[in-house]
């Protein structure tokens, strides 16, 4: 996180010995020239010195004083144009120039004041932003390592700033002062993400606060932050990640990738505070062997729902266990007296992990869910002299469903039972045909499915319990499956319903193979966008998971609601085809027979009438 000038202070006493300037009642004063040089420095980042005061030192280097003129570009905002404005932190003796500074006023105090001698005021981050442009002392450097060096400064009272926010404390009065940048901010620019997209080669290529997945699917986090040396004027002695996730997720601790800088930390290992919480396979995480004082970092399992990873920013480390007196273990990081930091300052680090949605993930979407995921990061100073914590981050996941209602095209009252759907992830118009069908398992209520977790990663997770729909539903798999491994069958039940859980954000198709007795079939599979419309679909189901067609609460049945996205789905009655025996035969047969009596008469008459001829 850049910030734009903010204003780091610093008292800066810079003297050599080789030159003489001022006398005072007959005293000479040797001045010269020095440096200053910025250690910790922050890369990339601006430095500026600007001299508040000129300094003289005795002989001995046991006397000081500073000194100031009309000339000076800060005169009057300390004493006034004319040197007669009083400062409440400075004294000023405009008969030989001295200043000094007050008794009454601490070195904190000065400090701040010190910052609003650039017109300096605090912005919305609290980082301080010079508002004034002052001549510096020396040209402004641009920090190409964790060092910068200004050289041939005359004696002087420095205000050290660069572009970071806080103060540096200068505390050598050698004529070359070292400072040490106190300014940069542990766990800067903290944020926790979530992949929303992946590569063709299975690579998260895009990182954003919230994604959709299936359940079982890999979920990849990230957490991310700018590690410093110090905190203020402390040694950082180890950084630690607070992670806290939703009783929907369940995560892979042998997935874990750290890398500082850059580089990545190849030695990971794994540490539980509770002997019931599963383990990975072997405590090392990455492909290395030693024990656990050999690791660069550490995954803390500390109760079902929460870990933290601990960083040593600090050489020669160890861990040590330590019990408290109700049982509860933890693991103390030690470290050998005055121990090199790891690495520079600052320090990029990142932080991966995978894991997946459980079978009871909350379906619908939104951030009142099971699947949140927060961190955030602390740092511990050398000593244990105390914790602090930068600001949580949190991202969520979203996974949806389908709610079905089958009824008649023109009887919308009746819902029909027993027809029978697949779902899939694609659809040719051209050939009406279907593919990537959604594999699925009935749960305990009739008509409600969830997809099947075989196979995926959720099943495959190493080092938390899965919650599979496969371990939790086992005793409804023999008879919905039978002999097929998968099955991606649907069944409307009684009240013409079913619901589907599990699924990503994305468009489906449903496919009815089967319509109920008496209709006639979709001729093409009806498309959801699941994910939209997102609104309650009830069921009424007993305390055995037996559904009833009613519309509320009675006689031992129950309303459960789902958050889906709703589908109604009309089927059309099929027509009677004509066939023998039918309406059109009776009349014809009818016809028939008049025209075949008619004969009779007529054939009867005309033989009587022959017979009266032949008398």
């Amino acid at each position: 996180m850049k910030r734009v000038f903010a204003l780091i202070l610093a008292l800066a006493l810079v003297f050599s010995l080789s030159m003489t300037a001022f006398a005072e009642d007959g005293v000479t004063y040797p001045v010269g020239e020095g440096s200053i040089t910025i250690t910790n420095a922050t890369i990339g980042q601006k430095y500026n010195v600007y001299k508040l005061f000129d300094a003289s030192v005795s002989e001995d280097n046991e006397g000081i004083s500073y000194k100031i003129d009309e000339n000076n570009q800060f005169f009057a905002v300390l004493f006034g144009s004319d040197g007669t404005q009083d400062n409440p932190y400075f004294s000023y003796d405009p008969d030989y120039g001295d200043v000094a500074k007050k008794s009454n006023v601490d070195n904190g105090e000065v400090i701040a004041y010190l910052r609003t001698i650039l017109g300096a005021e605090p912005d919305e981050n609290g980082s301080y932003v010079p508002t004034h442009n002052y001549d510096t002392a020396a040209p402004e450097q641009v920090a190409a390592s964790d060092t910068v060096k200004f050289d041939n400064l005359p004696f002087g009272y420095y205000m050290v700033t660069s572009n970071m926010g806080a103060a540096v404390t200068i505390t050598s009065t050698t004529p070359d002062a070292e400072v040490i940048d106190k300014n940069q901010k542990p766990a800067g620019d903290f944020k926790k993400e979530v992949a929303a997209a992946y590569s063709t080669d299975g690579e998260p290529s895009d990182w954003q606060k919230e994604n959709t997945a299936n359940i079982g699917d890999k979920i990849t986090y990230k957490v991310s932050f700018k590690a410093t040396n110090y905190g203020g004027d402390e040694r950082i002695q180890y950084y630690q990640i607070h992670d806290v996730k939703g009783d929907g997720l369940s995560i892979d601790f042998s997935s874990f990738k750290v890398t500082v800088g850059g580089d990545p930390l190849d030695k990971g290992y794994y540490l539980t505070l509770d002997s019931t919480l599963p383990a990975p396979e072997k405590p090392q995480i990455g492909n290395w062997t030693g024990d656990r004082d050999d690791a660069q970092w550490y995954v803390v399992h500390k109760s079902a729902n929460e870990f933290r990873v601990t960083i040593p920013w600090l050489e020669d480390h160890w861990i040590t266990d330590v019990r408290s007196t109700d049982g509860v273990a933890s693991f103390k990081v030690n470290y050998n007296e005055n121990a090199a930091f790891l690495y520079t300052s600052p320090s990029d680090v990142e932080i991966t992990y995978c894991g997946a949605a459980n079978y009871n993930a909350t379906i619908g979407g939104g951030t009142n869910t099971n699947l949140l995921n927060t961190a955030e990061a602390s740092w511990t100073f050398e000593g244990d002299t105390g914790t602090v914590y930068s600001t949580e981050d949190t991202v969520h996941t979203n996974i949806y469903g389908i709610g079905v209602l089958k009824d008649d095209e023109h009887d919308r009252t009746k819902n029909l039972k027993d027809a029978k759907f697949e779902l899939y992830k694609s659809y040719n118009s051209e050939t009406n045909e279907c593919s990537g069908m959604v594999n699925v398992i009935p749960t305990t209520v009739q008509g409600v499915y969830i997809i099947d977790s075989e196979d995926t990663y959720g099943a495959g997770i190493n080092g938390n319990t899965p919650n599979t729909a496969r371990a939790v539903y086992a005793d409804k798999l023999e008879d919905y499956l039978g002999t097929a491994e998968q099955k991606g069958e649907v069944i409307t039940q009684v009240n013409g319903k079913l619901v589907i859980l599990g699924l990503e954000k994305g468009t489906y198709y449903l496919k009815e193979t089967k319509a109920p007795n008496g209709y006639n079939s979709l001729s093409k599979p009806v498309e959801i966008k699941v994910g939209e419309g997102v609104t309650g679909f009830s069921i009424f189901a007993d305390a055995n998971g037996v559904v009833a067609d009613i519309q509320q609460a009675e006689g031992g049945y129950s309303r459960v609601i789902y958050q889906v996205t709703n589908a109604n789905i009309h089927n059309s009655r099929g027509r009677e085809l004509p066939s023998t025996g039918g309406e059109g035969t009776m009349m014809m047969i009818t016809i028939g027979t008049m025209v075949a009596l008619c004969f009779a008469v007529l054939l009867i008459t005309h033989k009587k009438m022959s017979v009266y001829k032949d008398f």
